[in-house]
């Protein structure tokens, strides 16, 4: 049993807004369930989740609340049902939900690794998140490896670095953007093979020169604002732009027209439900529907874009991902065309 005697603290967000809005408040010690285990924080990671849950960008379920989705430290306790963790165990986690800014935390156990004797607490906790979502980004989301040429903006920065040095080590080439020489160096440092420099630098210009003009296979975006329609015409015919992040601001609307003048290539939407073309239903077995998904600008009359547009408004209300390509609607795409995923 805990003792009641001790206190633990919380930083509790009171509502969406400024740091005004934090309070640091005790809390008594609670024991965990079956399959949970209880952590002592000895470090937590600071992430842009923590600011778009602070401004309600993402908001959270309820007020008051609190943040955080990465920490590491001590296993103090273990639940019923729980095997492979026992107490003075190094962890780490990392992800949803919420609730890591506090001096201890109950989590599943699951949601728990082990840490190894040469990682310490602080490098976990300011890394984890980082790490899983690099690797998603280049071996899930798409697939990089010796022969891609990427761009990463904010190289220097937590996941820039990360990306930066895991893509070098697939063998890609890497172009990454900075802000300041002195950001620069420490992006040449992690092995960037050539950097952009400087916040009016011509990005769109400068990839097109050092590819030779034809652009990067993929490019990851964490600024947001309007880097994203820069970033898509940085890529190459047929690759990829993502969209990780609004630390700049939110993302303004990017005109449909964008996608045909940047990469002259078909788009459709790609996610379950999606439209899709006579073709692709047949070659998958399907009904033929009663419109054609492979959507063009100079290909298509307006009248499907409109019923597209339609369709994917009702899809933004319902929380789904926008994936565009033009041939499956499946994480993995056959012909690799332009796509833009929002996460």
């Amino acid at each position: 049993m805990p003792d009641q005697t001790k206190t633990d603290q919380i930083v509790l967000l009171n509502a969406p807004g400024d740091v005004s809005q934090f309070s640091l408040q005790g809390q008594l010690p609670q024991s965990p369930g079956a399959g949970e285990i209880k952590i002592r924080h000895q470090a937590i990671g600071t992430n842009f989740l923590d600011i778009y849950h602070r401004k309600g960008l993402y908001a959270l379920p309820s007020y008051p609340a609190v943040i955080g989705v990465e920490a590491a430290g001590v296993v103090e306790e273990v639940g019923g049902d729980v095997t492979g963790f026992s107490p003075g165990d190094r962890v780490a986690y990392g992800g949803p939900p919420a609730g890591a800014y506090s001096s201890s935390r109950i989590i599943a156990a699951e949601r728990a690794i082990q840490l190894p004797d040469a990682v310490s607490a602080k490098v976990a906790a300011s890394s984890l998140l980082k790490g899983m979502t690099a690797y998603m980004l280049l071996q899930k989301v798409c697939s990089v490896g010796d022969g891609s040429t990427v761009l990463i903006h904010a190289a220097a920065g937590g996941l820039g670095s990360i990306l930066v040095r895991w893509a070098k080590s697939l063998g890609a080439t890497v172009i990454g953007t900075v802000g300041s020489p002195e950001k620069a160096s420490l992006a040449a440092s992690y092995g960037a093979d050539h950097l952009i420099v400087g916040r009016g630098a011509d990005i769109v210009a400068e990839v097109k020169r050092l590819t030779g003009g034809n652009g990067v296979d993929v490019a990851y975006d964490g600024i947001g604002g309007d880097m994203l329609l820069k970033s898509i015409r940085a890529v190459r015919p047929f690759g990829t732009a993502i969209t990780i992040g609004q630390a700049a601001g939110p993302i303004p609307r990017v005109p449909w027209k964008s996608f045909g003048r940047a990469n002259r290539s078909r788009i459709r939407a790609s996610w379950p439900g999606a439209p899709i073309s006579t073709a692709i239903a047949r070659r998958r077995g399907l009904p033929s529907p009663p419109w054609s998904g492979a959507l063009s600008a100079r290909s298509r009359p307006n009248t499907d874009w409109r019923m597209w547009r339609k369709r994917t408004k009702r899809w933004k209300r319902a929380g789904r991902r926008a994936v565009y390509c033009c041939c499956r609607d499946d994480e993995s795409c056959a012909c690799g065309n332009s796509r833009i995923i929002s996460f």
